[in-house]
């Protein structure tokens, strides 16, 4: 195992990436089927690329997370809380979200004079 894969008490990694909204990331068919959207796509492999390979384990989890959104851009904290912790779970980084014990999230709207480009989510963990 290298360290980066290796068990650790506290991982922390910033995606420059927001995920996509509850409402987003899955659209539904007329024949009563559903599919994941291509932006739940790319915010799934932008997050494996980041996560790049860390892990966590332990009874349970303390999950802190931070969303910038970029100016006049609206979203609700609790539907981005969604996606991150799926793609925890599916890249490994935690072994399942049952174990997610606390979630503390902050989501800040930037003003037009900070850079665009910090459209980011960050997870920080620890196992409790």
């Amino acid at each position: 195992m290298t360290p980066e894969s290796s068990p650790s008490p506290i991982v922390a990694f910033t995606v420059p990436m927001l995920p996509p909204s509850a409402n987003s990331y899955v659209r539904h068919t007329r024949a009563g089927g559903h599919y994941k959207t291509d932006l739940d796509k790319r915010w799934m492999e932008t997050f494996a690329v980041f996560a790049g390979g860390r892990r966590i384990r332990a009874k349970n989890y303390d999950v802190i997370l931070a969303f910038w959104l970029p100016p006049r851009k609206r979203g609700d904290v609790d539907n981005l809380i969604k996606r991150t912790l799926d793609a925890l779970q599916k890249f490994a980084v935690i072994d399942t979200d049952a174990k997610v014990a606390r979630v503390t999230a902050t989501l800040t709207t930037l003003s037009l004079t900070e850079p665009r480009n910090r459209r980011l989510a960050l997870a920080a963990l620890t196992g409790m």
